[in-house]
């Protein structure tokens, strides 16, 4: 009973705050920062806004059957939806973002050493290196 609350409320800051992030990087980021960094922090917080909502919906809890396996119990908004594939849709997109999350945190990282030792390769090489980086996850 204690964790569904907490989690609800970590998932409508974590929404609103990204919601703010997203419009602060796109609206009012100075003109002396790098173009291609802001498209990398974009891609964070849409990555991070989609898991949040993702969670939202779905708050699937684990239980440890022992030898016999595990069973997932989905609760949240999702109960009122019909199809169990929908469900599992959700979770998917929530564990998509967990480890999407993770490879763009390092990728980011890695890019403003990169920045900080060569030449600023462009916001449209940013975008294509997000997507090289998303394919592996998606397929």
């Amino acid at each position: 009973m204690f964790l569904s609350p907490f989690h609800y409320i970590i998932c409508i800051f974590s929404s609103s705050f990204n919601l703010l992030l997203l419009f602060l990087i796109i609206f009012h980021t100075h003109k002396e920062l790098k173009k291609s960094h802001s498209a990398m922090l974009v891609t964070l917080c849409i990555y991070e806004l989609f898991t949040s909502f993702s969670s939202f919906i779905v708050f699937p809890r684990i239980i440890p059957l022992g030898s016999e396996g595990i069973l997932c119990v989905y609760s949240g908004p999702c109960v009122y939806l019909e199809s169990d594939y929908t469900w599992f849709l959700f979770y998917s997109l929530v564990l998509h973002g967990f480890t999407m999350y993770n490879f763009q945190m390092t990728a980011n990282f890695c890019f403003l050493y990169y920045l900080v030792k060569y030449q600023d390769p462009g916001v449209g090489r940013v975008i294509q290196a997000n997507f090289l980086l998303l394919s592996p996850i998606l397929l």
